[in-house]
């Protein structure tokens, strides 16, 4: 470079310093880290190798190689490549260590509910976020390794090919009667990559603020929809027992619960589950919110949609209806589970996932409403005895090719 400015010697030193804990954490933490799931090792390469793209950069290596006097367009430059590292590096060592804290057995309980609907492989992961709050599911690459990669070109180019959604999980999942809550971030990617049905009525060019809420409300109410007729009361059961009560304001993502709760208790009503239907629509009949959550619309195309999920879930012979037979079989296993005996197999049939689910709910809804149960810690002790039911029976649906 020609001319008088400033040495780039300190921004040089910033820049190396980051190459160099970028280069630390692909050599040492990333290789020891543990990640369940499926996608564990998937997602250790995929950043191992955004990180080798930058690293061996043309362009990296053009601004390390400066020397003398830089101007200020220079100074620019090499800040913001540090800044996009900085938070490349924060975004993917914190996602490491979220994804870290997840139980074991989470991830293939999502697995088998996914695999119901698709074979089609979709990279994920589940994470405990650092701020407690709902589970919510979004596209990692689009909204953290992309934007800050888009300089590199080497490395925007691999990372435009692949894909990675993250689950969010809530505190509440550390209960098993509440990882059905999770059906509905599972909905999330299912709705996107299977059914596809939201994007039919919404799109989100050029559309402004309301269009958008609008817009993601459906999609939300249409992921309940997709957890409710594939797996029947318990999602909706677990939403009201979790969820019914905290809201003061409206939000531009997700439509008030009430609202949630009432759709889903006439999606239950079709698929013959009155009682669970009745009881859902009594106690938010019994809820008092503030005027503007109380009286917003639904959106627009909500029946449309509805009806649309219904006819493709039916037709994929995945709709959980309401069946004598069925309600024998969760009556039977829920009397088991009270007595804190083995479930995985009744009338010498190995057990339905989804039958042990909402069975499930019935027996946590009266142990947590009981005073001396739950201190003297038996209701602990069947969270417990609940998680190994469920971890049992997916290990005899993988023995038997089933999953």
């Amino acid at each position: 470079m020609s001319g008088k400015g400033p040495d780039p010697g300190i921004w040089l030193y910033r820049l190396t310093s980051i190459l160099r804990r970028i280069d630390s954490f692909s050599k040492h933490e990333l290789l020891v880290r543990e990640i369940p799931g499926r996608y564990g090792e998937y997602s250790k390469k995929l950043v191992e190798k955004i990180f080798a793209a930058i690293e061996d950069s043309s362009y990296v290596k053009g601004l390390l190689e400066s020397s003398g006097p830089v101007d200020n367009s220079w100074i620019v430059e090499t800040s913001g490549v540090i800044a996009k590292l900085d938070s490349l590096l924060n975004q993917v060592s914190s996602l490491m260590v979220q994804v870290s804290q997840i139980p074991e057995d989470l991830p293939s309980f999502i697995d088998e509910l996914y695999l119901r609907f698709s074979k089609r492989p979709v990279p994920y992961l589940l994470a405990i976020p650092f701020v407690k709050g709902t589970p919510f599911t979004l596209s990692y690459m689009s909204r953290a390794i992309r934007p800050n990669v888009e300089i590199f070109p080497e490395a925007r180019n691999y990372a435009e090919k692949k894909d990675l959604q993250v689950i969010y999980v809530s505190p509440e999942i550390e209960v098993p009667a509440n990882w059905s809550l999770l059906i509905h971030e599972a909905a999330h990617i299912l709705e996107d990559r299977e059914f596809g049905i939201h994007r039919k009525f919404y799109s989100e060019d050029g559309v402004g603020p309301a269009e958008v809420k609008e817009s993601s409300w459906a999609l939300e109410i249409a992921c309940d929809a997709i957890a409710t007729y594939s797996c029947g009361p318990i999602f909706g059961n677990r939403l009201l027992q979790n969820y019914h009560n905290l809201e003061t304001k409206e939000s531009d993502t997700h439509p008030p619960t009430k609202m949630r709760l009432a759709i889903i208790a006439e999606q239950l009503q079709e698929m013959g589950w009155k009682e669970e239907a009745h009881e859902i629509e009594k106690r938010i009949g019994e809820l008092r919110l503030p005027t503007l959550l109380e009286k917003a619309p639904r959106p627009n195309s909500t029946k449309e949609i509805l009806l649309e999920l219904l006819k493709s879930i039916d037709q994929r012979k995945l709709l959980y209806k309401s069946t004598p037979e069925r309600r024998r079989i969760i009556a039977k296993i829920s009397e088991r589970l009270r007595a804190f005996k083995p479930c995985v197999e009744v009338d010498n049939t190995n057990v339905e996932l989804l039958d042990l689910l909402n069975a499930s709910h019935y027996v946590d809804l009266e142990m947590s409403e009981t005073r001396d149960v739950k201190e003297n810690g038996k209701y602990s002790a069947f969270q417990n005895f609940l998680g190994d039911m469920i971890r049992l029976d997916l290990v005899a649906r993988q023995e038997q090719g089933l999953t």
